[in-house]
């Protein structure tokens, strides 16, 4: 029995980074440091299995050594 399986496997991958960086001073040299990070990752996975057979799988049943001959 001659099996052909074909896979294919798909993924997408998007990483959106935004950095925020905000820095205040003072008269009083008092210094504010904001930093703002965002991240977002999304992940789309895609898998597509073909299984090609050589034969239909009721070719094998009619012909299989324990079946042969009670049809």
């Amino acid at each position: 029995m001659e099996k052909n399986i074909n896979v294919d496997i798909n993924v997408d991958i998007d990483i959106d980074i935004d950095i925020d960086i905000d820095i205040d001073i003072d008269i009083d040299r008092d210094i504010d440091i904001d930093i703002d990070i965002d991240i977002d990752i999304d992940i789309d996975i895609d898998i597509d299995r073909d299984i090609d057979r050589a034969y239909p799988k009721t070719y094998f049943i009619l012909n299989h050594p324990e079946f042969s001959g009670s049809f």
